[in-house]
């Protein structure tokens, strides 16, 4: 009579969700690798303002240091705008204005009323024009690996609302500002 043990075989599901469970951990690492660095006035986040504690966490995120970084969407806020993660297991969300392109703005403001006068749109026309965008920004990026270049040194890192200001590459090769800008999304003149 013969006999069958599962032991080796189980003995091998453990070490591969072990490993496994590693590279997770490890896929987040860059997320954190400057979250270490202290400032000579270091502060904990108890003792700053909320929008001091923002301004820290965009100035000392991975996506922030790096050069060129892959990245995933997980929301577009308007045409030129969005939200993205450096990991799907991490929660380091983080805002990116996109470089090269202005679409329309969807909430009335300064902006909002420049781009109606200046091209002589009905508030109702630059929302339209707005959600057009934003709408085709869903369509190129939402849940898509892209990658985020920092282009010339010399441009501001950040935006005065804390949004990483980056160009954007498609998985597909293509730049997503050429993209806008050939479905008319520009609102400069």
């Amino acid at each position: 009579m013969k006999t069958f043990t599962v032991t080796p075989r189980l003995d091998n599901v453990v070490m591969w969700l072990a490993i496994l469970a590693l590279l997770v951990v490890a896929s987040c690492m860059p997320a954190f690798a400057h979250d270490e660095v202290e400032t000579p006035q270091a502060q904990t986040t108890s003792t700053l303002s909320k929008q001091e504690a923002k301004r820290n966490f965009v100035r000392n995120h991975a996506v922030t240091q790096s050069d060129t970084i892959s990245v995933l969407v997980t929301r577009v806020i308007d045409g030129d705008t969005f939200i993205c993660v450096t990991c799907l297991t991490c929660d380091d969300s983080i805002s990116v204005r996109v470089l090269g392109i202005d679409t329309f703005e969807k909430t009335a403001g300064k902006h909002f009323r420049r781009q109606a006068d200046e091209w002589n749109y009905t508030e109702k026309q630059v929302k339209e024009k707005a959600r057009e965008a934003a709408e085709d920004a869903r369509k190129l990026l939402l849940r898509q690996q892209v990658k985020l270049h920092r282009g010339d040194k010399t441009q501001d890192n950040l935006d005065r609302y804390y949004r990483l200001l980056r160009y954007v590459t498609l998985p597909d090769g293509s730049d997503f500002t050429d993209a806008m800008w050939r479905k008319g999304h520009d609102s400069r003149r």
